[in-house]
């Protein structure tokens, strides 16, 4: 084991954490189609020492954030363009952001400002390269640069803000997001099974694994993993049992919902 390997394993968790999030978006004129901005990460929660005095800084392995589309009718989730991400002192430099969507076209303005004057200089170098405004004609993928006041007219003039039901992107299955579980945290397929079994990672983690290892078994073996499942957590005393029990009812019934495998058969106990 390397120095590097020994030191990230007594400061952060060797299990590791998936979050998706969609921050804002704009509907098309008949609200059959959303263009939003989301970002990925996959991380290792900081642990002991390391987690103090509020949680400590977890050790980010990837974080993505791009401008997606989806289609309600089609049901179908595009990624129409990677965003830069910034990675600096939280609260002093921000990227201001805006999209709209007109017709077929998707436009995006990004400029860079300061919040405190300590940080005005930084702003100003990261304004040269970062300032960006473009229009994507959905249908071709087509990025095209325009004016800032262009943008910032036809914001003016179409921008409203509409509520939308956006829970059929909860359905939508992690990879399509850029998560893949082999790429991002690579081991054998026994260990993923193994950290499904016992509840390791969380809940996003072991949908992957469900989604992109579990997937590939028969009928039988997903049934197995159900079952052993069970056994793992009526082998736990009551304080593990209080703090699994999420874990194993939500995992269990995404993996029923997954794969279609009603309740009724001897795996089945309370939670699962």
């Amino acid at each position: 084991m390397s120095i590097k390997t020994f030191f990230s394993n007594i400061f952060y968790s060797r299990y590791i954490n998936f979050s998706n999030d969609v921050d804002y978006g704009t509907v098309s004129k008949y609200a059959e189609k959303v263009a939003f901005i989301a970002s990925q990460e996959a991380y290792h929660r900081a642990k002991g020492i390391a987690s103090f005095p509020d949680g400590g800084q977890p050790k980010v392995i990837l974080h993505q954030k791009g401008i997606y589309l989806y289609d309600f009718e089609k049901e179908r989730l595009t990624h129409l363009k990677k965003l830069w991400l910034w990675q600096g002192q939280a609260g002093l430099v921000r990227a201001r952001e805006k999209l709209l969507f007109l017709e077929n076209t998707v436009y995006y303005e990004r400029e860079i400002h300061n919040t405190y004057g300590s940080a005005k200089n930084q702003a100003l170098s990261l304004k040269k390269e970062h300032d960006k405004a473009y229009s994507i004609n959905i249908k071709t993928k087509e990025i095209t640069p325009i004016d800032f006041e262009k943008i910032d007219a036809l914001y003016k003039k179409h921008h409203t803000r509409v509520k939308i039901d956006l829970s059929t992107l909860e359905e939508i299955h992690l990879s399509e997001w850029g998560l893949m579980i082999e790429d991002i945290y690579p081991k054998h397929e026994k260990e993923y099974l193994k950290e499904l079994i016992q509840l390791k990672n969380n809940h996003m983690v072991r949908r992957a694994i469900v989604e992109q290892i579990l997937a590939k078994k028969s009928r039988a073996e997903i049934k197995e993993i159900l079952e052993k499942m069970n056994l793992f957590y009526q082998g736990l005393d009551i304080n593990e049992k209080v703090k699994c029990s999420i874990s194993l009812f939500d995992t269990s019934q995404y993996i029923r919902k997954l794969f279609n495998i009603p309740r009724g058969e001897k795996h089945d106990n309370l939670l699962a």
